[in-house]
């Protein structure tokens, strides 16, 4: 059977309202995978707008589930990464849980924060680590920390989103989460940023996608966005939102048997 190595990414969640930052979509990775020969098909999702969660991206029978979005009346959505709890003023809002597995894909969102005077949004969780919870202080926060990808050259991915009070926002961490107010994801799964308008949906999370390394004799056909060699290997990338797909040849080897023992040719 063909092995393989590949990452799946869901779409990010968009920022909600109150300040509250859209959780990163989740996130599977796999090395040395043993697959079995045949076509599999291959689904991408996209990023959700504000107040929108994350679309799913399904390979091989698995799901990476999209990111929350951050709170609208009052919590935070679960997702991959959950998203922040909704800053107000009457109290404290949940952030949304990540999926924890088996495999985890994300983390929760922070709690969304408020009292006499001041409101802040709970950020969107990341795959690295749980969203930050609003305070009093008077700050942005940070998204949820994602992850830094070098295996597949995708860099920075699956950072939550920043989130606001009315005059605060948080800054770019380099993940791909959404930053500043109302800021989209810029990077595959980050989750978009929260407002520092109170009533106003946030930014947009970032679409899905997922990257397969494979030996070259070992596909039959494909229809990746873009291709890369590298050796024996191929990376087939699959980077845009849609349905695509992927078909791995069967094992060449003949099994014939000599004097009672099996041999492979």
């Amino acid at each position: 059977m063909p092995l393989i190595d590949f990452i799946m990414i869901a779409g990010g969640g968009g920022g909600g309202k109150g300040g509250s930052g859209g959780g990163a979509g989740g996130l599977i990775q796999n090395t040395a995978y043993l697959i079995n020969p045949g076509i599999y098909p291959i689904v991408v999702g996209s990023g959700g707008g504000g107040c929108n969660s994350g679309g799913n991206t399904t390979f091989n029978n698995l799901t990476a589930v999209g990111g929350g979005r951050g709170g609208e009346g009052a919590g935070g959505f679960s997702g991959g990464s959950g998203g922040g709890g909704r800053g107000a003023l009457w109290g404290s809002n949940a952030g949304g849980a990540g999926t924890s597995g088996p495999p985890r894909q994300g983390y929760d969102g922070g709690w969304g924060g408020g009292g006499s005077g001041w409101w802040q949004g709970g950020s969107g969780g990341g795959a690295g680590g749980n969203g930050i919870n609003g305070g009093g202080d008077g700050s942005g926060k940070n998204g949820g920390p994602g992850i830094t990808d070098s295996t597949f050259g995708l860099g920075g991915i699956c950072g939550g989103g920043t989130a606001s009070n009315d005059t605060n926002s948080g800054g770019n961490t380099g993940y791909g989460g959404g930053y500043g107010s109302g800021g989209n994801a810029y990077n595959y799964g980050g989750g978009g940023a929260g407002s520092v308008a109170q009533h106003s949906c946030g930014g947009s999370g970032f679409r899905g996608a997922v990257v397969i390394r494979a030996k070259t004799k070992d596909v039959l056909a494909h229809n990746a966005v873009s291709t890369t060699i590298s050796g024996d290997y191929t990376f087939y990338r699959y980077t845009n939102v849609g349905t695509f797909s992927i078909q791995f040849k069967a094992d060449n080897k003949i099994a014939v048997s000599y004097m009672s023992d099996l041999y492979t040719l």
